[in-house]
């Protein structure tokens, strides 16, 4: 659950002892998610989420090849699917954008809901940003 205090942004998780730091109100708040599945990957600042989706890209880029050059096409197309499906959708610091996060992570079809109505970004590539 992410909660916003003093302009910042902080995550306390069930098994945790103290909330821990995610972001400051200068940086923006992420989600990155997987669009086909509806499955939330990564939350945090802005900054370290985009870095995050490019190393996922990046790992998901080295399996391809690898089943490419193994001739193996099931593992090459889940590869390609791991690349196309992978969004982040960023949003300023604010209650309306932690209550947005919070709703996807704790509900499962919510990701995808918000994709249909146009609430986060579908397929995308990595330098576009969405509003909360």
């Amino acid at each position: 659950m992410l909660f916003i205090k003093i302009d910042q942004v902080w995550r306390s998780a069930e098994g945790e002892e103290a909330p821990r730091h995610i972001c400051d109100g200068g940086e923006g708040l992420a989600i990155a998610y997987d669009c086909e599945s509806g499955a939330a990957l990564h939350v945090g600042g802005e900054n370290a989420v985009r870095k995050w989706a490019d190393d996922y890209r990046a790992r998901a880029e080295g399996y391809y090849a690898s089943t490419v050059a193994a001739n193996d096409a099931k593992g090459a197309q889940f590869a390609q699917d791991m690349m196309q499906n992978l969004a982040v959708a960023a949003m300023p610091v604010c209650v309306k954008s932690v209550e947005l996060i919070n709703f996807c992570l704790a509900n499962g079809g919510a990701i995808r809901h918000f994709i249909r109505i146009g609430k986060l970004p579908g397929p995308q590539v990595s330098g576009d940003r969405a509003a909360a």
